[in-house]
């Protein structure tokens, strides 16, 4: 469903001749999102969550009610500080029941994935596990939101009885395109044609940040894979 969304397609050209005399071109997509994609991407979302907890669960020392795959957004694996949220005290007492009921080895593999041990540079919120828990948490009790949001790596040329010429420098900035976007202008009234690939975005829900797709597919799917390795190495 990703592929057949965002691989590369002709992009629809519009122009429309402006108080300054010139032709200014506007690129258009017309991709919809099948209405079957957020109940396929949760399903997704909810295998690669539960391989996670699977490994966790198999890892503990002793049987416990639950044992989930600990993921924490907050820097509960620092000491504390004064003022800080008073639902970090209730984090760091799973996280040391959690400790205490792991192999040290298996345990280190899973705090070094933990979102407050990102590299630095990076948000916490970023990582692909806490994006994996935002939107898996968001799925299990309402439904995930998907939109087109944008064009990107567009080539542009003119067709000419003599041939297709592509337009070599059209001055496009790096990035992405919303569709309708001005891209071109030029006093010139010229038959040009675009291909380029419809961007897709998922969120947690309407008023949540949106994160790209696929790039946060391969992401969260490839961090899983190596978590779950460091762990089986540690077994």
């Amino acid at each position: 469903m990703v592929a057949a969304a965002t691989e590369e397609q002709n992009v629809r050209m519009q122009k429309v001749r402006s108080d300054g005399d010139e032709w200014i071109y506007t690129v258009h997509h017309d991709a919809v999102v099948d209405p079957a994609f957020p109940a396929v991407l949760g399903d997704f979302l909810f295998n690669l969550r539960s391989a996670l907890d699977h490994i966790a669960a198999a890892n503990r020392l002793k049987p416990t009610a639950k044992s989930p795959f600990p993921l924490f957004h907050d820097p509960i694996g620092q000491a504390a500080v004064p003022g800080e949220p008073a639902k970090y005290k209730s984090y760091r007492n799973a996280w040391a029941q959690i400790r205490a009921n792991t192999n040290p080895a298996v345990f280190r593999a899973m705090d070094a994935a933990q979102p407050f041990n990102a590299p630095a540079g990076v948000a916490p919120t970023t990582t692909a596990l806490a994006v994996l828990n935002d939107l898996q948490n968001r799925d299990k009790h309402a439904s995930l939101t998907v939109v087109t949001s944008g064009i990107k790596d567009i080539k542009c040329w003119v067709v000419t009885p003599y041939g297709n010429h592509p337009i070599r420098d059209p001055k496009l900035p790096p990035g992405m395109f919303p569709n309708g976007a001005d891209i071109f202008h030029d006093k010139r009234d010229l038959d040009i044609r675009a291909r380029g690939s419809v961007a897709l975005s998922i969120s947690a829900g309407p008023n949540s940040k949106y994160f790209p797709l696929p790039v946060s597919f391969e992401d969260v799917a490839d961090e899983v894979a190596l978590v779950l390795q460091a762990i089986e190495a540690a077994m």
